[in-house]
């Protein structure tokens, strides 16, 4: 599985907080997920095991909002809707990371 990384913009929820979004892609005639899933897992595990537990962006988002005093990880988190996961990343530090483990 190949992931590709962007920088947010506009279409992005949550673009003003998240530099970067990651999304996993590749050869969907076969319409086999379990490799999708599988990298993606392993790729939310990666960022959980180097800065530490995060949550869904949305999730993210309400609590910066509405609890700022509470300690949000500063780095990452993650999105899944419609059979769809993204990582989002803070900065261009975190994207380098990605960067050199991922790609």
């Amino acid at each position: 599985m190949k992931f590709r990384i962007d920088r947010t913009d506009r279409r992005h929820t949550g673009h003003e907080e998240f530099q970067w979004c990651i999304k996993a892609y590749g050869d969907w005639r076969n319409h086999n997920q379990i490799d999708k899933l599988s990298s993606l897992f392993e790729l939310r595990e990666w960022a959980w095991t180097t800065w530490g537990p995060s949550c869904e962006r949305d999730f993210w988002l309400h609590i910066l909002r509405y609890n700022p005093d509470y300690a949000l990880n500063t780095h990452w988190c993650w999105h899944t809707e419609y059979k769809e996961t993204k990582l989002y990343l803070r900065t261009d530090k975190e994207a380098n990371w990605f960067k050199l483990r991922w790609q």
